[in-house]
């Protein structure tokens, strides 16, 4: 049979010496530590002490133990394994963000807060929280409803919406809104305006005057004052004294006409006050009177007397009254009033809240009894997607004679697929509504107008055409589809033009004017810590409150223990293959709400309460403010842009299977433990884009890639590559809904994870577990593998510290490529003669592996603000590490050229040399004050091999480790090789190379080796090397002879 079944090297050690994973020999050390920071249960290498930081988070306690050892260490070594163990009772923070078909206990909706989402009045879309109003003003004054006097009804201010229910309401009010065709007075400007519907609209009523101010002797008019509005009450009753009323004693008449020679005229002029006006100004007014009727105010002795306003503006007042009739009654029609150039007329002051700019109320003066039926009306908010276009087109249209002539039935909007009326070219059957031309000919003329060669392109589109306010125009447009049918008209038409609500957490009340608004939904919260589902038990009769499962962190000695061998490498942060299982608290978490994807913290812990994610869905391509490089920019990304634009889907529908509506973006956040929430990231908008520390885009489809094939799936993306964040695989495998993979329901903020808790233990035993994931040489490959921790005592817990000693020892013995350093004595030692008892208790089958310390360096940790005392086992692996790095794996971790322990401030017990040397002769290491100069220096190197054997020595067992660990990489080629004489020289060749700078370097004295192939199995190459180790001078004896004469002679031996 063959001596072996694998192929491998084999290494043997002849010890003739009886008188009777990184490149080898760099010092790479490794620890198992308590920590509140961190992966746990998988080994962590870090390369400095800053980098160890950063994963595990400064020390927090006194017994951080491994955090005092990894500054130290890694003071001397770039390389240092970690790992956290787990104590069982520490919890990682977590955030649950529900699917879409979550059942209701699993849909944490907001009591307080309301998603309100509209496309402003520019068409721009928006999103706001909002919170209640009640909380800033009182609605229910809102909605009383008055007389609205343009529209001749009863209206209110406000409006409820019918959608809202026992718990959205409250979150908004809407008003529907009217457009005007109005000339206003004093400007003489005509345009179409478009304002909300209210009670408070008509500031003022009155009486519009129009009449001549300056008129030559004939009685026409050279110039009219159009600006004079007086107030209705004060047309009734206002008065002027006679002593305002200056008239001229200048008169004019025409002489030269018989008809009007009777007529004298003179000038008259007064002041209308403020108060009296429409628009409160002051009015001055001028016109020529007839002076048979003011010549009584001219004359009169009683200046107090008074005259009504209508009776100064009466025809009888002007010169030459039969010219002025129209002033004595109220003119109704505008035709009427353009006859006479003068007149009567009713107006108003209009003051607006104009759809352009809700900022400030506009005001108008305006010819009530003129504007026209077909001039006011409703105004509806239209979007449509027109042809050749990909972003929606947003008009303001009202109801009109869309054929341009009066007297037809008013129109909204009229759609009409271009197919069917391309087939109709009879004009004896065509619908007022195509005015002259037949459908044919209008389709035809559309397809020029769009620059189409062929009217076949636009079989399946349609034609529409509305009457645009603002263009004050019928407009005809081919667009995608039919706005008016009965499945489209609620989404594309909107009447409520005007919406009230208050921003989360402002002070006031906003307004904004919208082209399309969404009645608020109460906002999608994720589920954290606090959340509490009330679920009525049928069978039990009582309401049951849920509250979040914890995800609970697995003690390390139950997980390496377990029957289950899952994790018997412990964990992984990535998952991309079966072959790394994960996170297994995490994964094994079961969520008691339904529908729920987990995002946890890397590792248990309070510093997790820290980190805040926020989810961008595919919803937020429809949100234009959500359009930002933080939040949604990925509709290009991943698929053809032809595909993606001719694709007719919202976002939530995809049968042609384009990647960008697979895809969500996950935002991570991190704050310091003093800040909120609020204060960190803000809220709503200004939270979702702002600048996250790390940002993953992701699909919860297992099969999605993006342009280089990469995977897109959630867990495999973020696991193992996020500093912050673990996706549970579990979680994610349930958006599977039907054959469709679901995306989390959209939330508008950053969120903190929670339910992060510390570990209130520090439990050895869980320590010593950990160490197990160093006992796979190939898995593990380190050099130095020691104890960090102080032993308060060997009394009740004695059994727990010498396991924890032992598996260290046990671990390096059975890898046979390292050195365990370890721990023998406690803090409560007080004599030598308990140190060395101590370290009796210590045995090992293969003890030239071990190395056992004794003793406690004081060192101070700036972290914690305090004086620690460290084990000397830390500072033995210190020191080999600085030997390793700086000199040479094979010198003596010992003395002043090299054993110096640069961190200490003193020792917790002082030894003199002989209870140095007592503890040396029972192979136990510790240090001594070697003075001002060195300071303390450790002061043996031996190990627990207690045979009197070259590898009893730390130096020599470490040279071996190095030569040992070299070879099985340099020989490693080999494997698989002819096993001939060229190919065995080959590997002599490299072997004495290698052994020839060791000797250089004076870590052997001698060596010699031969390589053969075996006599009983050729498929063995042997290696036998023989070497002489260079032994350290521990002892210095120095004879001096003292003789009679001058000379003085030394002898060294």
């Amino acid at each position: 049979m063959a001596k072996y079944t694998v192929p491998k090297i084999n290494f043997t050690e002849i010890d003739n010496s009886i008188r009777t994973v990184s490149e080898p020999g760099i010092g790479i050390g490794a620890i198992a530590i308590k920590s509140n920071k961190g992966p746990v249960n998988m080994r962590t290498v870090s390369r400095n002490y800053g980098e160890f930081k950063e994963v595990f988070g400064p020390p927090e306690a006194l017994d951080d133990y491994g955090h005092f050892a990894a500054e130290n260490y890694l003071a001397n070594s770039n390389q240092l394994y970690a790992v956290r163990a787990t104590m069982g009772d520490e919890q990682y923070s977590q955030i649950q963000y529900a699917f879409p078909n979550a059942s209701s206990k699993g849909q944490n909706l907001s009591k307080d807060t309301a998603v309100f989402k509209f496309n402003d009045n520019e068409g721009t879309s928006d999103l706001k929280l909002v919170q209640q109003l009640d909380n800033v003003t009182v609605t229910t004054n809102l909605i009383k409803e008055y007389n609205d006097k343009i529209l001749g009804q009863k209206t209110a201010e406000w409006i409820v919406d019918e959608a809202a229910t026992s718990a959205t309401s409250g979150y908004s009010l809407k008003q529907e809104a009217l457009w005007a065709n109005i000339t206003d007075i004093k400007t003489e400007r005509t345009e179409n305006i478009v304002f909300k519907i209210g009670p408070n609209n008509v500031a003022e009523e009155g009486k519009h005057v129009v009449y001549p101010t300056l008129v030559d002797v004939s009685g026409n008019t050279l110039k009219l004052d159009t600006n004079l509005m007086i107030r209705d009450e004060a047309w009734k009753n206002g008065t002027l004294q006679y002593a305002d009323i200056v008239v001229s004693n200048t008169k004019m008449t025409d002489k030269s006409n018989p008809e009007l020679s009777a007529h004298e005229g003179v000038k008259i002029s007064f002041t209308i006050p403020s108060k009296d006006t429409v628009d409160g100004i002051n009015h001055r007014v001028q016109y020529v009177a007839e002076y048979s009727a003011v010549s009584g105010i001219q004359n009169a002795d009683d200046k107090s007397k008074t005259i009504g306003y209508s009776d100064l503006f009466k025809s009888k007042m002007f010169y030459i009254p039969d010219n002025y009739t129209a002033l004595d009654e109220v003119v109704k029609s505008e035709d009427e009033f353009n006859t006479s150039g003068y007149g009567l007329l009713e107006c108003q002051k209009w003051e607006l809240l104009d759809w352009d700019d809700t900022s400030v109320r506009k005001t108008y003066y305006v010819d009530s009894d003129f504007i026209k039926e077909e001039e006011i009306g409703p105004a509806y908010g239209i979007y449509f997607k027109e042809y050749g276009r990909q972003d929606n087109t947003f008009a303001l249209a009202g109801q009109h004679e869309l054929d341009g002539e009066e007297g037809d039935d008013k129109h909204l909007v009229f759609c009409s697929a271009c197919s069917a009326m391309y087939l109709n070219d009879n004009k004896d059957e065509v619908d007022p509504i195509f005015d002259t031309r037949s459908p044919k000919k209008i389709v035809m003329d559309m397809a020029n107008e769009y620059g189409l060669g062929d009217v076949s392109e636009l079989n399946s589109y349609y034609y529409m055409k509305y009457f645009d306010i603002k263009e004050n125009d019928v407009i005809e447009k081919i667009v995608v589809e039919d706005i008016t049918s009965d499945t489209n008209e609620k989404q594309h038409i909107e009447k409520d033009l005007f919406w009230l609500y208050s921003e989360k957490e402002s002070p006031k009340q906003s307004i904004v004017s919208v082209f399309k608004a969404e009645f608020p939904e109460l906002a999608q919260l994720p589920i954290q810590e606090d959340y509490e589902a009330h679920v009525y038990n049928n069978e039990m009769k009582y309401e049951e409150v849920i509250r979040v499962n914890p995800i609970v962190a697995q003690p390390s000695s139950y997980l390496f223990n377990s029957v289950d061998k899952t994790y018997a490498d412990g964990y992984t942060l990535e998952t991309s293959t079966e072959d790394e299982p994960g996170n297994g608290d995490i994964e094994h978490y079961q969520s008691n709400f339904d529908g729920q994807f987990v995002i946890a913290s890397l590792g248990p812990g309070k510093y997790g309460n820290d980190i805040g994610v926020s989810i961008i869905t595919a919803e937020c391509s429809e949100i234009e403010a959500l359009n930002h490089r933080n939040a949604f920019m990925w509709k290009y990304k991943y698929d053809d842009e032809d595909l993606v634009d001719a694709d007719p889907e919202g976002w939530d529908e995809n049968s042609r299977d384009l990647t960008w509506k697979k895809v969500f973006r996950i935002n991570v956040y991190a704050k310091t433990p003093s800040q909120t929430a609020k204060l960190a990231w803000g809220n709503g908008m200004e939270a979702l884009t702002k600048d996250p520390i790390e940002s993953w885009f992701v699909s919860l489809d297992p099969y999605a890639k993006d342009t280089e094939g990469n995977s897109l799936y959630a867990p495999t993306v973020i696991n193992g590559h996020s500093d912050y964040i673990y996706v549970s695989r579990a979680s994610a495998s349930v958006a599977k809904a039907g054959s469709k993979y679901q995306q989390p329901k959209q939330t508008y903020a950053i969120y903190q994870l929670t339910g992060g808790k510390n570990s209130q233990k520090n439990e050895i035993k869980e320590k010593t577990a950990a160490l197990s994931l160093y006992r796979d040489v190939n898995l593990a490959d380190i050099d130095i593998l020691f104890n960090c921790e102080a032993i308060e005592s060997f009394g009740a817990r004695a059994q727990k510290y010498i396991a924890h000693q032992r598996t260290i020892g046990q671990i390096a013995a059975d890898r046979t490529m390292d050195i365990g350093v370890i721990q023998v004595t406690a803090k409560d030692d007080k004599t030598v003669k308990q140190m060395v008892a101590d370290g009796k208790q210590f045995s090992f089958n293969n003890g030239t592996y071990v190395a056992m310390y004794a003793g406690y360096d004081k060192y101070y940790n700036g972290d914690v603000g305090a004086w620690i005392y460290l084990p000397k086992s830390v500072a033995g692996a210190c020191v080999m590490a600085y030997c390793d790095n700086y000199v040479a794996t094979w010198m003596a971790p010992a003395g002043v050229q090299r054993g110096q322990i640069t961190y200490t401030h003193g020792q917790l017990k002082k030894l003199t040399d002989n209870e140095v040397g007592e503890l040396y002769i029972n192979n136990i290491n510790t240090s001594k004050n070697c003075g001002p100069a060195y300071g303390e220096c450790l002061y043996g190197q031996k190990t627990a091999l207690k045979k009197n054997s070259s590898l009893n020595r730390i130096n020599v067992r470490r040279c071996l480790n190095f030569i040992e660990k070299n070879l099985k990489y340099a020989l490693e080629p080999y494997l698989f090789q002819q096993n001939t004489p060229n190919t065995r020289a080959s590997a002599k060749n490299v072997i004495d190379s290698f052994l020839n700078r060791v000797k250089a370097g004076e870590g052997i004295l001698a060596y010699a080796t031969s390589v053969t192939e075996d006599k009983d199995d050729p498929h063995i190459m042997n290696v036998s090397i023989k070497v002489l180790p260079a032994e350290a001078i521990e002892f210095i004896d120095v004879k001096i002879f003292i003789e009679k004469d001058k000379s003085m002679v030394i002898e060294e031996e």
